[in-house]
């Protein structure tokens, strides 16, 4: 039976250079500018949206981050559902790549919707405004989530090619992550500052990453075979309850899960804690895009070196390392949290930490795909990209709640040109404190993973299972 292989001790495969090539030309570039798009919408949202409601439309911080934890529950049910239907039924374009493109108008459209909130409202229909626009914009980055993760193992098994998408997808959240982080707020500011210049600006950013995204639906291509089989190898149709046991019963991704979820609400919290943190502990909000611009240049030269270092190192390693910087960046600023030098210097720690960790967990999770497919005979590569989706949506909500609860709690006043010493605490807590416990729960998950050098031999032993070329 499936649960009961051991890989070939006396044979094992080396690496995965036996495995073969499937990524066709161009399919990298269009998924990274996919991947970018995503990111700049998704980043206006994590980055700018409470920022906006507290501090612009001056909504209550504690209510509206109760509306996104609504919302990302929502939103988590919208993304599993996303997974059964992409494991269940098959398009002409594909089982994964259609849902790319239907998740534009929700998390589009919705976003615009929320930076379009009549002032003239009262604030109890604005709250209401938001709130729906919050629910139908997780409801479409869930889905998007879901499908673009699902469209990894659809595309190769191939670990080396899994390790460039990820690179490649870094690279573009990365590239995203600087045009919204460098160039919002002195856009924003440069139209007028006011209600309308956040949304024309919103406006044409959401545009660019749509156009993105369906360039990324029109690029990809799906090469892996999804073949279920029973105890004896014969093909068959996989129950909902088999598939869900499997899923459990998968130790790895279950830790993976718990990795991405931790980076991801590290890195969301950081993203949207970062103009606080200037405004507020810097005194200068024109600070936030000199903070994102010395945490995203160093780690080009990261991103750069990271096929280097993950063939010398390992995926486990290189993330590991990833954590330490993170956690170093975020402590070097408790020295002294006004001081714009160690600001500077922890920014630029982090920044180079969190790449390894955003753009190589990815392949951790694409192994445990294999690694269940390999172990139970059921391969669900839409349900499990699905609750990577669902672990992404809740971090980032879930991020911005904290934000709002903990603002909230603290009595910050978006209205105050300074804060109390109670919202000082509560900024520090949002952008040093919780982030840095975050990192240090998935460095301690990294640090117990053994599945990768198992990886190329059940890799190898499915190929020839499903009789893949």
């Amino acid at each position: 039976m499936f649960a009961e292989s051991k890989t070939n001790e006396e044979h094992p495969v080396e690496s995965s250079s036996e495995i073969p090539l499937q990524l066709r030309k161009g399919q990298l570039v269009g998924d990274s500018m996919g991947v970018a798009g995503g990111a700049i919408i998704s980043l206006i949202f994590s980055s700018f949206a409470m920022y906006y409601l507290t501090s612009i439309a001056q909504l209550d911080g504690i209510m509206l981050g109760t509306l996104v934890l609504v919302g990302s529950i929502i939103g988590a049910v919208s993304s599993f559902v996303t997974g059964i239907m992409i494991d269940k039924f098959n398009s002409k374009y594909g089982k994964v790549r259609p849902w790319v493109l239907v998740s534009i108008l929700p998390m589009a459209g919705s976003l615009l919707l929320l930076f379009s909130i009549p002032e003239s409202l009262a604030v109890s229909t604005q709250m209401v405004w938001a709130g729906i626009c919050i629910i139908l914009f997780n409801i479409g980055t869930s889905m998007y989530s879901s499908a673009s993760g699902s469209l990894i193992p659809m595309a190769t098994r191939n670990q080396l090619e899994v390790t460039k998408m990820g690179s490649s997808r870094a690279l573009g959240t990365m590239g995203g992550a600087m045009l919204v982080s460098l160039g919002y707020v002195p856009l924003v500011e440069l139209v007028g500052g006011d209600r309308r210049a956040y949304l024309i600006v919103t406006a044409i950013i959401i545009i660019l990453g749509s156009l993105l995204i369906f360039n990324q639906f029109r690029t990809s291509r799906e090469n892996v075979k999804t073949v279920n089989r029973d105890a004896s190898g014969m093909e068959k149709k996989v129950p909902f309850k088999d598939a869900i046991v499997s899923i459990l019963k998968n130790k790895y991704f279950l830790a993976g899960w718990l990795i991405l979820f931790t980076s991801t609400t590290m890195l969301a919290m950081n993203n949207a804690s970062t103009v606080y943190y200037a405004r507020y502990i810097l005194g200068n909000i024109n600070m936030q895009s000199l903070l994102s611009l010395v945490s995203i240049v160093p780690s080009l030269l990261v991103l750069a070196a990271l096929p280097i270092l993950v063939k010398k190192m390992g995926v486990r390693v290189v993330i590991l390392m990833g954590t330490i910087f993170a956690i170093a960046g975020m402590l070097i600023r408790l020295l002294d949290t006004s001081s714009i030098p160690l600001a500077f210097i922890g920014f630029i720690l982090s920044g180079m930490g969190a790449l390894p960790m955003s753009a190589l967990v990815t392949a951790l999770i694409n192994s445990t795909i294999d690694y269940g497919e390999w172990k139970s005979g059921i391969r669900s590569p839409g349900m499990m990209m699905s609750l990577v989706g669902m672990a992404a949506l809740l971090a980032s909500s879930l991020s911005i709640s904290s934000i709002g609860w903990i603002l909230g709690a603290t009595h910050y006043d978006g209205s105050a040109a300074q804060q109390s010493e109670s919202a000082i605490q509560g900024i520090l807590t949002i952008s040093i404190y919780l982030p840095t416990i975050l990192a240090s729960i998935a460095f301690i998950c990294v640090l117990f993973w053994r599945l990768e050098k198992q990886h190329p031999q059940i890799v190898s032993e499915l190929r020839a299972r499903n009789g893949e070329n």
